[in-house]
């Protein structure tokens, strides 16, 4: 697992700062988003065991549409960028903007009306296969008064050096 996120850029030390942790048991790297009054309200279970398939690799608990999970960068931005997976996020806020996976390759509006309602700049950066429903996102952001636009690459963020992500993320 250690040699999976460190691939990525990522240490234990990130793991720890955004509530990643490790279940020996299951072979599982579970990640945690915590509400108001520090309530577990989200977590998806990303599985390592030998022989899982791709169908079967991850486990939500929580309601992803009704919770705006995200990783916040070191400091304060009115900027987010959207992404499909959790490493992601992870990666996307190591630039300076905000990472707010959505844990799929879609998100309701009434979720994106919310998210909206926090940041003046929104990019959606989803796999290359789902730019059509990044551009459908984005363009939904835009009707809502955000300045936003979808990103193209043929890699996910979380493959892109630190460098990278920022040149993608310039406004």
């Amino acid at each position: 697992m250690l040699e999976w996120v460190g691939k990525y850029g990522l240490a234990v030390p990130d793991l720890i700062r955004h509530h990643v942790g490790w279940s020996k048991s299951r072979e599982q790297l579970i990640f945690r988003f915590y509400g108001e009054g520090k309530d577990l309200v989200l977590w998806q279970a990303r599985n390592f065991r030998a022989g899982t398939t791709h169908d079967n690799r991850f486990f939500t608990g929580g309601t992803p549409a009704d919770v705006i999970a995200a990783y916040y960068s070191r400091t304060s931005t009115n900027t987010a960028c959207i992404v499909e997976d959790c490493i992601s996020g992870i990666c996307v806020s190591h630039a300076g903007i905000d990472g707010i996976p959505c844990f799929s390759a879609a998100m309701p509006l009434k979720k994106l009306s919310r998210i909206r309602q926090l940041y003046k700049n929104i990019f959606v950066w989803l796999d290359h296969d789902k730019f059509p429903e990044a551009q459908k996102m984005a363009r939904q952001l835009g009707m809502l008064g955000v300045h936003s636009r979808a990103i193209f690459t043929l890699d996910d963020p979380k493959d892109h050096a630190l460098d990278q992500i920022q040149k993608a993320l310039k406004l």
